[in-house]
């Protein structure tokens, strides 16, 4: 079975021996194994485990993944041409959990203090808005930066829960 993983920043991994993958989609836990029917979903919980066998060595790869769809097909996608089964996910961003549950290299705790200063700067972009001598380019530009900040800080958040869920 193959896997791939892409978000937009064309950041992939792609995973050729997979024999599992456990997707947590918004209607349920679905386990993939070979042949598995086609299937479309969105990714709910953010999470992905993937088990490949690689020169009979099994390895686990966890994803946490911000709004995320899976695509699995028997058949490829762009008329490939393929006779295994192909598990595609696309996201918006992915994190790899490693085995100690560190992301990006960071540390849980070190995470969480990043999410800290992102909160604090979230607030100042917030108390900007209410200054009486902000320009509308400058309102409107902001509005967007707190968008922005507040998507990726629900999904730190998210994150930050995985990880203290899955070192329990």
């Amino acid at each position: 079975m193959r896997f791939s993983l892409a978000t937009p920043e064309d950041s992939k991994k792609i995973l050729s021996n997979a024999i599992k993958a456990k997707i947590y989609l918004t209607t349920g836990v679905v386990e993939i194994f070979e042949k598995h029917q086609d299937l479309l979903g969105k990714v709910d919980i953010n999470l992905v485990e993937v088990e490949t066998n690689q020169e009979n060595k099994q390895e686990k790869f966890t994803f946490i993944v911000h709004d995320a769809l899976v695509i699995v097909s028997n058949k490829g996608l762009n008329s490939e041409i393929i006779s295994e089964t192909g598990v595609y996910i696309f996201a918006k961003r992915v994190l790899e959990v490693t085995s100690n549950f560190t992301v990006e290299n960071i540390s849980l705790e070190d995470f969480s203090k990043k999410v800290e200063l992102k909160l604090t700067k979230l607030e100042g972009k917030k108390q900007y808005l209410l200054e009486p001598t902000i320009s509308n380019l400058d309102f409107e530009k902001t509005k967007t930066d707190i968008i922005i900040l507040e998507d990726e800080l629900n999904f730190e958040k998210r994150v930050i829960a995985i990880l203290k869920q899955l070192r329990s």
